[in-house]
């Protein structure tokens, strides 16, 4: 999957660490811009995506809106120059390992409506759901008896 980092609104490729084997059946370690971001900017013939939010339509309108101008409405809603650059350099140093993702325990999620109408709730992670907790609530609560 395609990773970015963005400054300003403007997305480039992030970059990874992934283990590949090369033409030869070696093994070694890429470090560089994510590969398949930069496949896709290759497809699209750009070197980047999105637009710098100081030239976004919607930005601009906010800014028109309080009667300011984007960069006087950017100091005041939107964080400074050097915040965004500090979080951009932050985001750099960062690398993608594209790993799997850790298995969630299995939880019980908040009821909600009745048990009559939505059931017990749903059954979170684990990889698992289930409907119809409610029924063996009711099976369960009559063999207490």
């Amino acid at each position: 999957m395609a990773t970015y980092i963005s400054k300003d609104g403007v997305c480039k490729p992030a970059i990874e660490k992934v283990a590949l084997i090369d033409k030869n059946g070696e093994p070694y370690i890429y470090e560089g811009p994510d590969r398949s971001a930069t496949e896709y900017l290759k497809q699209v013939g750009e070197d980047h995506i999105g637009v710098p939010f100081w030239e976004d339509p919607e930005i601009i309108d906010r800014a028109h809106e309080r009667r300011k101008t984007v960069e006087e409405f950017c100091k005041t809603s939107i964080y400074t120059k050097e915040k965004r650059e500090k979080d951009y350099q932050e985001k750099l140093k960062e690398k993608v390992l594209h790993k799997a993702p850790e298995r969630k325990p299995l939880q019980k999620s908040a009821q909600s409506g009745g048990h009559n109408t939505a059931g017990g709730g749903h059954m979170d992670g684990g990889f698992t759901a289930s409907n119809g907790s409610a029924f063996q609530e009711a099976i369960d609560r009559s063999k207490v008896k």
